[in-house]
């Protein structure tokens, strides 16, 4: 059943949200309303995003595969059984879906027989289709993350005389002209520590030519620097030379910094750490919400179920309780309850506040009154619902 003045239901209680519904309000919604907002529901999702369904469409290769966070789900089961309130099993997986970072993503091939394979580097917990782009990334991340080690050789002042100098686009630093020896060498350098992914063709094409002699000279009276890389812990991968670098990545130690993977897997704020093609196949899979709701419904369903709580039909909707359920039975219950059983029968839709202040309970005292009705409740002869209602079991 529905939360009342139409507040969203967080049954998570993760920081600043709380579990507990408002039992003062008198603005309550009834089942008969939350089987309406189930049904808009179910039409809002025959609707769902296009833009979703087309980028599904395109890219027919994979799939994807959704589950509630284990982390979420043992919290929310946690406050479900401290409160001792039932809800629709729709409203948990509607709350737990409003914040796709509660959902853990999975991404697979669509050929079981020919399982696609992901490339899978550790350190930046990011997926790559294919061996140059995952190499290339390592390398241009390489030093910032310590997974390339890069050592200070020498320090030598340039000899001989230049008439121009060389200016980075990107970073204003002066740069060696091409005449220089190894100036090659020292601008690839240049570009590996300063994590600038253009290639080397295509970069020296826009460095801008500086004649001017006092900015010569500033640049010659500095030392050139020259630099040594080694991949961190590989002690023969030592090169001046980052095409060594790379083919040693690749060769020999490609294994030992990335594994091969079928599965990508995701928390939904990490979307961006997927190729691209995987990415755009994600984004517009998990915002068709349809293709995957119903499966998700299930895996709560049958988690909720190895968790002992008692999962039961009212109408056409499932509700969860944290109660076994019991029949009534009158012999085993106090004057008061037996009362409360009694008012329960002949108001269908009362709620806790009205049931407190019931006429016929005038003669006890509330505090009783609200002991008997937990006491109800614990032993599952009553559920009360997330708009307050109580119903016998």
């Amino acid at each position: 059943m529905s939360q009342e003045n139409n507040q969203e239901v967080d049954l998570t209680s993760l920081e600043n949200i709380e579990l507990m519904p408002n039992w003062t309000n008198n603005n309550e919604r009834t089942t008969k309303h939350r089987e309406s907002n189930k049904t808009k529901r179910q039409k809002e999702y025959k609707n769902d995003n296009k833009n979703g369904r087309k980028a599904r469409k395109g890219n027919d290769k994979y799939k994807l595969i959704v589950s509630a966070d284990q982390d979420v789900l043992k919290k929310l089961k946690t406050k479900i059984k401290e409160t001792g309130i039932t809800y629709s099993l729709s409203e948990i997986i509607d709350v737990i879906c409003n914040d796709l970072n509660r959902l853990h993503f999975k991404v697979k091939g669509i050929d079981d027989n020919k399982p696609e394979k992901f490339i899978f580097e550790h350190r930046a917990k990011k997926y790559f289709t294919n061996k140059i782009d995952a190499v290339n990334y390592f390398l241009k991340n390489g030093v910032g993350e310590n997974k390339i080690i890069k050592k200070l050789l020498r320090e030598e002042k340039p000899k001989g005389k230049f008439n121009y100098v060389l200016e980075c686009p990107k970073t204003k630093k002066l740069l060696p002209p091409f005449n220089l020896h190894n100036s090659e060498i020292i601008i690839k350098q240049h570009l590996f520590i300063s994590g600038i992914s253009e290639s080397y063709s295509s970069y020296i094409k826009n460095l801008k030519k500086i004649q001017e002699e006092d900015i010569i000279k500033k640049w010659s009276d500095e030392p050139i620097k020259h630099y040594e890389f080694m991949i961190e812990n590989k002690e023969d991968s030592k090169s001046t030379n980052l095409e060594t670098i790379t083919n040693k990545i690749e060769t020999k130690y490609f294994d030992s910094i990335f594994r091969s993977e079928s599965i990508v897997k995701f928390k939904y704020a990490n979307v961006k750490n997927l190729p691209r093609d995987v990415k755009d196949f994600a984004e517009g899979a998990i915002s068709n919400r349809k293709n995957w709701y119903n499966s998700l419904f299930m895996d709560i369903l049958i988690s909720m179920k190895k968790s002992k709580f008692s999962v039961y039909k009212i109408s056409d909707l499932l509700f969860v309780s944290p109660h076994k359920l019991n029949k009534v039975a009158d012999n085993n219950l106090t004057i008061i309850a037996s009362e409360i059983i009694k008012i329960i029968q002949k108001n269908k839709n009362i709620s806790k506040k009205e049931l407190v202040k019931n006429q016929e309970l005038e003669k006890f005292n509330i505090k009783d009154i609200v002991l008997e009705i937990r006491w109800l409740v614990h032993q599952g002869f009553i559920s009360i619902y997330s708009d307050n209602k109580i119903k016998i079991t």
